[in-house]
């Protein structure tokens, strides 16, 4: 070791113990100390030493002690010195220059020694190192403390974060006999995320998220993405409008170079229809009753927080359950095909089809058990939902009894920005639900009020017209038209709504009036003339028994009936 490069602890700082019982040496060491800035305290016996450092503000930053003290040896000092003063470094010094004693002294906790006579310079270099040394192990041993407090808060607050993610996802996904879905996290965080959504028409939504990187952050990056989803399925919001709002709101709160990929999907049971969004997710698997693959959605758009919204495309890729002989979608992420296995092989997707224990009430379990001794390189999920169920469940609930309820007759009228903030299908179906009439109903009248008020709202308050949605950038002049036009509204601007329900006839009256100018219409050509301005009364017409336009075209009069038509 090169001595001249030892760093030494400033001379000012050092207060030091001395132990001798020779009053010359004790002398000795006191004045070479003290001449070399440090602050001594000298002591001629044990006894006098015990007292000195016992005392409760007894602070020592070495011990320069004597083995040889009367009838007492300075070694019996040294557990008493470790216990109270257990940041000193301790000298010994000895004219037994046996080895052993000094390797008993060292085990007994010295941190050096010294043999005499005794070289002035050297002891000074000693004691300063030894200190330095101890300064330095306190020091190391403070941070480690620091170190494990901040690791300890760091782990409870993921454990707490982890608690929350799953506690939020968990709600977001109840069991569903129909839906089987896998996710396998990296990290303890997953940046992969399975949602869906049963809306108030009775329609389900879907969304499988991958969000870039693995661990808290990408899992943070999903959490803009949950309420915004959930709230906009359950109001069965158009998916091309979901899609735009979700890379919105990431597009303002993600960093840059944060993106998520996703696939959206959208099953109707009574349409009989699935509409896809992928953007940047493998393709979406479409499978016949055996598992035969009949269709595939592949990635047609940019991963959401990448494009702006006037880039972002939000067209869907739409699919006839009945036409395309569709059981089953299963969507999953790019983890499931790209894990390398011992064979340095990868899955195909022909693979994954193979693997699902078809017509079991844990399909998903052959998958797993591949993955389950395989070093997780990426996270992992899946998901495999079975749309005749929903198809065969719609057809049960249509099965209704007469319905136990007096006639009642309610209207509302909403002016200006009040027909921003009321949920008017909403309100209208909370009160048949109060009224006990049969779900499969209200969710056809959730879907018919949702159609003409939305209509009523753009197309006659705000006098928007569904041709701006043409092109490719349609959507989004559309939306900045529509934005622009709130801005303008009045008090004098309205949205009349009445329902009256005729209970011997058992059928629903609505009528739905607003301010606007009307549109050109033929009572007697809707099914020909059904996107008339925008407004989707062919589809409507499906629903109802009786669809009257009133001159001069803002205003509705429709009739369902309890059971559904043929």
């Amino acid at each position: 070791m090169n001595l001249n490069v030892i760093p030494t602890a400033p001379a000012e700082n050092l207060r030091i113990l001395v132990v001798e019982d020779d009053v010359f040496l004790c002398t000795f060491y006191k004045k070479f100390l003290e001449h070399n800035g440090a602050t001594v305290v000298a002591c001629f016996s044990l006894a006098e030493a015990e007292l000195n450092f016992s005392e409760i503000n007894a602070k020592f930053d070495a011990v320069l002690l004597d083995n040889q003290l009367g009838n007492t040896e300075g070694i019996n000092l040294l557990p008493l010195l470790k216990l109270k003063l257990p940041l000193a470094a301790v000298i010994m010094v000895s004219a037994n220059d046996n080895p052993e004693f000094f390797l008993a002294a060292f085990n007994a906790g010295i941190h050096d020694y010294m043999v005499k006579p005794v070289n002035q310079d050297l002891l000074w270099l000693k004691v300063t190192t030894a200190v330095n040394q101890q300064r330095l192990k306190a020091l190391a041993e403070k941070q480690r403390a620091e170190l494990a407090y901040w690791v300890e808060q760091e782990q409870e607050q993921q454990r707490l974060a982890k608690h929350l993610f799953d506690r939020m996802f968990q709600q977001l996904n109840q069991p569903h006999p129909a839906v089987h879905a896998w996710v396998k996290s990296h990290s303890l965080f997953s940046g992969d995320a399975v949602l869906r959504c049963q809306a108030d028409d009775g329609s389900w939504y879907f969304m499988l998220a991958d969000a870039m990187g693995h661990g808290l952050a990408p899992a943070i990056s999903l959490m803009p993405m949950l309420k915004t989803f959930h709230s906009m399925a359950k109001k069965a919001i158009p998916l091309p409008n979901i899609v735009f709002e979700l890379n919105d709101n990431l597009n303002r709160l993600l960093p840059d170079d944060r993106f998520i990929a996703a696939v959206l999907l959208r099953l109707d049971p009574r349409q009989q229809s699935l509409e896809i969004w992928n953007g940047g997710m493998p393709s979406v698997l479409l499978l016949d009753h055996d598992g035969a693959i009949v269709s595939v959605a592949p990635s047609t758009n940019m991963a959401l927080g990448v494009l702006a919204k006037h880039q972002i495309s939000v067209q869907v890729q739409r699919f006839s359950l009945d036409e395309s002989n569709i059981t089953y979608f299963m969507m999953f992420s790019d983890g499931l095909t790209e894990t390398v296995f011992d064979d340095n092989g990868q899955l195909h997707v022909s693979d994954l089809v193979d693997l699902i224990l078809w017509r079991s009430e844990r399909p998903l379990q052959g998958i797993q058990a591949k993955f389950k001794h395989v070093p997780q390189q990426d996270d992992v999920s899946l998901c495999l939902v079975n749309c005749q169920y929903f198809q065969l469940e719609l057809c049960a609930t249509t099965c209704i009894n007469k319905v136990q309820t007096g006639p009642f007759d309610v209207s509302f009228t909403l002016r200006g920005s009040s027909m921003l903030h009321t949920d008017l299908p909403k309100k209208a179906t909370d009160f048949l639900k109060v009224q006990n009439f049969p779900i499969e109903f209200i969710q056809r009248v959730f879907t018919v009020v949702t159609e003409i008020y939305i209509n009523a709202l753009e197309h006659g308050v705000l006098g928007l017209d569904s041709k701006i949605k043409s092109g490719d950038d349609g959507f989004i002049r559309f939306y900045e038209e529509k934005e622009k036009r709130i801005r303008l509204l009045t008090e004098q601007e309205f949205i009349e709504f009445d329902m009256q329900w005729i209970a011997e006839r058992e059928l629903l009256q609505m009528r739905i009036a607003d301010s606007g100018k009307g549109f050109a219409h033929c009572n007697d050509d809707i099914a020909t003339n059904g996107n008339t301005f925008g407004r989707g009364l062919t589809f409507i017409e499906t629903l109802t028994s009786n669809l009257e336009i009133i001159p001069p075209g803002n205003s509705l009069r429709l009739t369902m009936p309890l059971h559904k038509m043929n």
